[in-house]
Order: structure tokens, then sequence, then C-alpha cells
């Protein structure tokens, strides 16, 4: 009987103190996306300008938004099914491009001893981004 009962004044506590372990299995090591190269179409580098276009053209794509940006960078946002939001930060130039965290809701963010943390859609997301980015830059 006092096992019983410390079990159920104590069981309360010790799952608001844990953390969702399902919830840590579902964090990896965040990578940014640093100094990636642009490569040349038809043998010749493309401007800033059709850079920047390319990506404008990936972000809408995909469903990002813009919410900010000037020459040479851009700071775009996106909401998956109204429950997760993401924020990066989008720099290039003629020779190379960095897609960079910035924040997030409901992507189990954590800052540990093992680094920057994140859930792995993130990476789907930005892979598809950087994809679409330079398939548009062929094109171009």
């Amino acid at each position: 009987m006092l096992l019983r009962m410390l079990l159920v004044l104590l069981l309360p506590l010790t799952l608001l103190c844990a953390s969702d372990p399902a919830d840590a299995a579902r964090r990896v090591k965040l990578n940014n996306l640093y100094d990636q190269p642009i490569p040349a179409t038809n043998g010749q580098a493309p401007t800033v300008a059709a850079i920047d276009d390319a990506m404008r053209r990936a972000l809408a794509e995909h469903e990002w938004t813009i919410k900010a940006a000037e020459p040479g960078r851009i700071h775009a946002a996106l909401v998956v099914r109204t429950k997760h939001f993401v924020e990066v930060e989008i720099r290039f130039d003629a020779s190379k491009y960095s897609i960079v965290y910035l924040s997030s809701v409901n992507l189990n963010y954590r800052l540990d001893s093992k680094g920057e943390r994140i859930h792995p859609n993130y990476h789907k997301w930005v892979r598809w981004l950087a994809d679409s980015f330079l398939a548009n830059l062929a094109k171009a």
C-alpha cells in the first residue's frame, strides 16, 4: 500500500522532470549549409541577379515566405501544417550560397552537450529548397 501511494505521488513529478525520450529521438545534429558552390551554367558563372531570381523561385515553389531581402541576402520563413515554423537566412554571391538556421517552433530545437539539434524534417525542407534553387539556376 505504501509503495502504491509513493508511486502515485512520485510518478507525476518524475514525468514532469524527465524529458520526453521520443522527443530526443527525433533530433539530429543541425547542419547549416555554408559556402556551397554555385556551379557555372553553359560554361559561365551566373550573375547575382540570376542567383537571386532562382532562389526566389525555389522559395515560392516550396511555399517559403520572404520576410526581408537585400542584395545577396534573403530572410525566409516556412510554416508547415500550421504547426511547424522555421526561419533561415540565405546569403549568396556569384560563387557560393549559404542557408543558415535562425529559429523555429515545434521542431524540437535544442542546444545541448552534443551541440545544436533539431527535428530531421528541417534538413529535408532545406535540402528541397537547395535542390530546387540549383535546378532553377541550371534552367536560367
